[in-house]
């Protein structure tokens, strides 16, 4: 059943943001299912419509579906930067998908394949076969009973 919820498709923002039409999936979080963004993403649009102004340049620590950094490099305008850090290689090139598809009027989104941690260095990333939000650096969970999916090297 779990497997059923990898299917990707494309979801439109609201003008407010620029209306771009960007990738989501409910693999990340299956509020996207429902119409219309207030479900899963009206708390990201009042932080984006609160605390981005143009030009500004926005990091994206935990990416995820890169609903955050689009709404801030919409809100930042062509003058702007938006940087999405992501881990999860499916993720993050999920995220590269829907950047492609941005105008000119966006910020440009840097798209960071990596982990935030403590210490710089390689490191192993587990990543949860029960949900994205259970993934985390090995060297932090190193729980033998976690439900892994893949093991990813980042940096």
């Amino acid at each position: 059943m779990r497997e059923a919820l990898f299917f990707v498709y494309p979801k439109q923002l609201p003008k407010s943001f620029g209306g771009a039409s960007i990738y989501v999936s409910p693999r990340a979080d299956r509020r996207v299912l429902y119409p219309g963004w207030k479900k899963c993403a009206g708390d990201l649009m009042i932080v984006a419509d609160k605390n981005v102004n143009k030009g500004d340049v926005v990091w994206d620590i935990g990416g995820n579906l890169g609903i955050f950094s689009v709404l801030a490099a919409g809100k930042a305008g062509a003058s702007g930067r938006v940087f999405a850090v992501e881990p999860d290689p499916y993720y993050a090139n999920l995220i590269s998908r829907s950047v492609a598809r941005l105008r000119a009027t966006y910020a440009p989104i840097q798209v960071v394949c990596a982990a935030v941690s403590q210490t710089v260095g390689i490191a192993e990333y587990s990543v949860s076969s029960k949900g994205h939000a259970r993934s985390t650096l090995k060297s932090f969970n190193d729980d033998d009973d976690a439900q892994v999916r893949s093991v990813v090297t980042v940096t």
